[in-house]
């Protein structure tokens, strides 16, 4: 079992429009998502242009992820980024009838299997019953903290 980093924070996932090189030296536009934990759109867009400084570009698609957490291996740097649905099972102590609630996550891992992994040791310790609804790779390139 190996110790999960999670980042409790509402995330913003925003789309930026940039100029990028590509190997064969020619110039063209392409489309870069970020997660970036902020407390406002403004504050999302700031961060983000920050982040990519010197790039240019400029944000064309902004909205509030489906997340609350973020969840990654420490000094394990994947460059893949997995949205995760995870179903928490609750059981009413008075009518004994089972709820099931829905929780996504974003995962940092090399694979969907390591994203599974990564969700196994989150809820390893908690007594929760849950199970793993679905694992889908995203287009996030990477996330932007504080």
């Amino acid at each position: 079992m190996k110790e999960v980093k999670a980042i409790f924070s509402t995330w913003f996932e925003v789309k930026v429009s940039v100029d990028r090189t590509d190997e064969n030296g020619a110039t063209r536009k392409v489309k870069e998502l970020y997660s970036v934990n902020a407390f406002s759109f403004t504050e999302a867009e700031a961060r983000t242009m920050a982040h990519i400084g010197d790039c240019g570009g400029e944000v064309v698609e902004e909205k509030i992820a489906s997340y609350k957490e973020v969840l990654s291996i420490p000094d394990e740097d994947n460059e893949k980024w997995y949205k995760c649905k995870v179903v928490v099972i609750i059981t009413d102590d008075m009518g004994g009838k089972p709820k099931r609630s829905s929780l996504y996550y974003l995962v940092n891992a090399d694979s969907t299997a390591g994203a599974e992994s990564i969700i196994k040791d989150f809820y390893n310790s908690s007594a929760q019953d849950y199970e793993i609804a679905s694992i889908a790779e995203t287009s996030v390139l990477e996330i932007v903290t504080k």
